[in-house]
């Protein structure tokens, strides 16, 4: 770290903290390795995939489709999420010996931030439950789905999803108040050079921070609850379908009605890996906001102590950066059309892919009321 940030000396202290607690927030090796070394590797590889994805749906017309375009909202929202955050992992580091030392010294500097990543946070938890609902319309309730299904409807459902992103997001704005708080450090050794004042950010009012804590816990709750029902709903009805697949398309079923069914089982299911690891990877994060909300409800630690918040703080941070990094990758690894996908992007094989797909498209348009009949079995 090259420089220290220290709040001028005539900041008026609004809160002392212990030295023995502010220890605990003096960055070890294994969080200096995090910032340095784990973050730019995320970051990189966060941003290569996400970007590549949208790449994808811009090269390939045959990828354009519903699903894939609330994708791509949410690789938008992850790639914001993951550059803010990074900005300030990087400039905290930099500037503080302490993570939790804010250095945006303005209500300006904390709240933008904050906001920012706020509404991307809540924005992919919201599109990772529309993705759900969709392909639970499409897999549980096909001829209602194909009647109401199109273009127009889906942009309404993504200004939607932003929209309540954004409301939920308004209880974070007042997240901007840069409190100064005092440390009284020993004067020898290697505390000598540490700042006396840091800051952190809290809401501008009194029940800020509790409904913060709450909407964010209860939201992550509802999602989760809402994407468990939905894809056990989908589990079941797949698990039907593979067992009456062979009586029900009998000899005369088409090779093209095959591969439009395998498809559309095999989208729900990379969806639905993807979203329980997306639950996995944010759950370190709810907890936490659990564990804060009962502290700011009942003004005691939580039922975390201060050395198990503190390891569970930069799991949280570490997960949910990778799961902001994580969906192009597991969109390949789990769907052969996505892998294929990329691979066409990225190669010279675009046109030819292109050329079979058209010629797919043309002879396979006849089964797909014949699909959308049987869907329903």
């Amino acid at each position: 770290m090259n420089e220290t940030f220290e709040w001028s000396s005539d900041a008026q202290c609004e809160t002392i903290l212990p030295v023995e607690v502010a220890e605990g927030y003096l960055y070890t090796y294994a969080n200096r390795m995090f910032v340095t070394v784990g973050i730019p590797i995320v970051l990189f590889f966060g941003l290569i995939g996400n970007i590549g994805f949208l790449i994808v749906l811009l090269r390939l017309k045959h990828m354009r489709n519903i699903t894939n375009y609330y994708l791509a909202n949410l690789s938008v929202a992850d790639s914001c999420l993951l550059a803010t955050s990074a900005l300030q992992y990087f400039w905290t580091y930099e500037h503080s010996p302490l993570d939790v030392n804010f250095v945006f010294s303005t209500s300006f500097g904390c709240a933008l931030p904050n906001f920012i990543v706020y509404l991307c946070y809540f924005a992919s938890v919201w599109l990772v439950t529309l993705v759900a609902a969709e392909r639970y319309m499409a897999i549980c309730y096909p001829l209602r789905h194909h009647t109401i299904t199109g273009s127009s409807r889906s942009v309404r459902l993504l200004a939607l999803t932003w929209g309540i992103s954004l409301i939920m997001t308004g209880f974070a704005a007042p997240y901007g108040n840069p409190e100064v708080v005092c440390i009284n450090w020993p004067n020898d050794g290697p505390y000598s050079k540490f700042p006396s004042k840091i800051a952190v950010c809290r809401g501008l009012c009194a029940w800020c921070d509790k409904a913060l804590y709450a909407i964010d816990s209860a939201q992550f709750i509802i999602a989760f609850l809402i994407n468990t029902c939905m894809y056990g709903r989908i589990i079941t009805i797949l698990n039907k379908r593979t067992i009456s697949d062979n009586g029900a398309y009998g000899s005369a079923a088409t090779s093209s009605l095959r591969v439009l069914a395998r498809n559309r089982d095999q989208v729900a299911r990379m969806l639905l890996i993807n979203t329980i690891v997306f639950f996995i990877c944010l759950m370190p994060y709810c907890i936490m906001n659990v564990n804060s909300l009962v502290r700011e409800i009942l003004g005691s630690h939580g039922f975390l102590s201060l050395h198990q918040k503190q390891i569970l703080s930069w799991i949280s941070k570490l997960t949910t950066q990778i799961n902001s990094s994580a969906n192009p990758y597991l969109y390949s690894a789990t769907n052969k059309r996505y892998r294929k996908a990329f691979l066409q992007t990225f190669t010279c094989s675009r046109q030819q892919e292109e050329e079979k797909y058209r010629r797919r498209s043309s002879s396979t348009a006849y089964t797909k009321a014949s699909l959308i009949i049987d869907t329903k079995l």
